[in-house]
């Protein structure tokens, strides 16, 4: 009878090709083994926090921002979550003393940033639009988040 045989070759290309659309290659964050600098990849939001900073009375920690780099993303699988750790550290463990927390005030969502001595080693960003990628096309509003190309 019809359709016993399985999916057709013209099927399965039709399926590759909505794949190779849907489903991205992940970005580079890596350049012979070093984490790229997140102004790098995302210069809008080391700009937004820079000025954030700034109008905190931050001026040190707005001046480091612009070195920070992209270790890696989140792995708390939230939707809403697009953190990004910028020095590495075993999860689930504080970072212990000269650690502290810098909230600022955007205009959507939140940004926090943890502070170890001076250093930004984390920040979290929650309930905000995706973040854009250098280069990339405006999609407009999709959700509250998602999740980056990052490694875990």
């Amino acid at each position: 009878m019809y359709g016993s045989a399985g999916p057709t070759p013209r099927d399965r290309i039709a399926a590759a090709r909505f794949t190779a659309r849907v489903m991205k290659r992940p970005a580079r964050t890596f350049t012979n083994g070093v984490p790229l600098l997140v102004r790098e990849i995302h210069p809008e939001l080391i700009d937004e926090l820079v000025a954030l900073l700034e109008a905190e009375g931050e001026r040190e920690l707005a001046v480091c921002v612009r070195d920070v780099r992209l270790v890696g993303a989140c792995s708390c699988r939230d939707d809403f979550c697009q953190s990004i750790r910028t020095a590495a550290h075993p999860p689930g463990r504080p970072y212990g003393p000269g650690h502290r927390c810098v909230p600022l005030l955007p205009s959507s969502g939140d940004l926090i940033l943890d502070v170890v001595n001076g250093r930004i080693v984390y920040i979290e960003i929650l309930g905000r639009p995706p973040l854009r990628r250098r280069g990339e096309p405006a999609q407009g509003r999709l959700g509250a988040g998602q999740q980056l190309d990052l490694p875990a």
